[in-house]
């Protein structure tokens, strides 16, 4: 099998993933690491078998993959400047009454939409058109016109930055 699989022990950490070892016979399959044995001394001289052995022996059986967590920078900056400030800064949790407050307060500001609101109807089976190619041809006497939500967007932000002003 050619393929790449992943799968593995069950991890419920945020963005965490244990991904089994590949085969030794995929693992030689790399032509990378081939030309590294031949290159180093102790694993040139072992035959096929006995590198084998070593990789169940040693190789670990799963390796750990984190996801988007941050760790620390493998060497300090040296640019003698102080470290930068995270631009937002938030308080403690807010507490759901006030988070709910809030969420009307703003609501209010927007208002109904202006636009009418289409439901899907999950009860209805529905095609979607295959992909196709088309010829993008650049026009330049085209008029660029904005469609009545993005005016209606435009208007509510508007509004919101001259509340913030």
């Amino acid at each position: 099998d050619e393929k790449m699989q992943i799968g593995g022990k069950a991890r419920f950490d945020l963005n965490v993933m244990d991904i089994p070892r590949p085969q030794f016979e995929a693992v030689m399959k790399n032509p990378e690491l081939r030309e590294h044995i031949k290159k180093d001394e102790k694993l040139s001289s072992l035959s096929e078998r006995e590198l084998k052995a070593r990789y169940e022996e040693e190789a670990p059986k799963f390796s750990t993959v984190q996801y988007g967590v941050e760790t620390e920078p493998a060497r300090k900056d040296e640019a003698k400047e102080p470290e930068a400030e995270a631009i937002d800064k938030f308080e403690g949790p807010m507490k759901a009454q006030a988070f709910f407050q809030d969420l009307r307060r703003m609501s209010e500001k927007v208002g109904e939409p202006k636009s009418r609101m289409v439901m899907a109807d999950f009860k209805r089976k529905f095609r979607v058109a295959d992909p196709r190619m088309e010829k993008m041809e650049l026009n330049d006497s085209a008029k660029t016109e904005m469609i009545e939500e993005q005016r209606n967007d435009k208007e509510a932000m508007e509004g919101r930055d001259n509340e913030n002003n």
